[in-house]
């Protein structure tokens, strides 16, 4: 099951474009419906219908948006004004009600008529903010605060569960058990007494199949890489942060105590 994500000779910030391209995506379409899910970030949102469908579930989810109605856009947008206008609607609104630092223009996401591509750096700068807002991540936070709070987080959700042992970002996973535990708290089927901890393998190709049947989040970390406690921390705590997105819904309907606890 496990696919090779990244090929020979790739930098770490190819690398990292492509975790945020499969992550940032698995998000927006967890808000969509699926007969308008993204598969490509360049070419999908170029008329601004998807953007503004994205814009309206994040309002739908949101009690404190409730009253903040988005602003009428045309759903079949017959040329460029309109593909702009759309855009500028969702941006706008992202910028202002959602509270999002936008430095996103419509442009970017139309792109120019020859390629006919939305910006890709720019569109994955707008759903990384977007994201990152939705989750209650706030600007000025530092990396190593963000990172504590995601371990305690996991420490919280996976209290009780044996053999689990989270000490930082890079060092938690190589045996599988954590990412097992968070996965059986939130409610999926798998027998946590059974799983050895001598075969992080298997427990971690068991945990990502299941997290993406489950919850549609892509496997963005190697396997190898976690065996030897060598994964790039950023990628650790997005596809984090993407399972407690994923989770937040399960723990609400359920009124999981923990899990509430540890989702503020």
């Amino acid at each position: 099951y496990s696919p090779k994500l990244f090929v020979a000779n790739m930098s770490k910030d190819q690398a990292w474009e492509l975790v945020q391209i499969k992550g940032l995506t698995a998000w927006a379409n967890s808000y969509l419906d699926q007969s308008y899910a993204i598969q490509n970030m360049e070419t999908d949102l170029i008329d601004g219908v998807k953007l503004c469908l994205l814009v309206e579930a994040i309002k739908a989810r949101s009690e404190e948006l409730s009253k903040k109605p988005v602003p009428k856009w045309t759903r079949k947008p017959a040329h460029r004004m309109q593909k702009v206008e759309n855009s500028n609607v969702a941006i706008n609104y992202l910028a202002g009600p959602v509270g999002v630092k936008v430095t996103t223009g419509a442009e970017d996401i139309v792109g120019n008529q020859d390629s006919n591509k939305s910006n890709l750096k720019m569109v994955l700068g707008l759903f990384w903010a977007t994201f990152r807002k939705t989750l209650g991540l706030t600007e000025g936070t530092s990396q190593s605060e963000e990172h504590a709070a995601l371990l305690e987080w996991v420490r919280e959700l996976t209290a009780g569960y044996k053999g689990v042992d989270v000490k930082g970002m890079k060092d938690s996973w190589g045996d599988g058990l954590a990412f097992n535990a968070m996965l059986h708290k939130a409610g999926v089927k798998l027998d946590y007494d059974s799983l050895d901890a001598g075969n992080g393998e298997a427990n971690l190709q068991q945990a990502f199949k299941l997290a993406e049947e489950h919850f549609k989040i892509p496997q963005l970390l190697e396997i190898p890489d976690l065996l030897a406690c060598n994964p790039d921390e950023r990628t650790v705590a997005f596809y984090l942060n993407l399972l407690k997105h994923a989770m937040a819904d399960y723990f609400e309907k359920n009124k999981i105590k923990m899990g509430v606890q540890a989702l503020q």
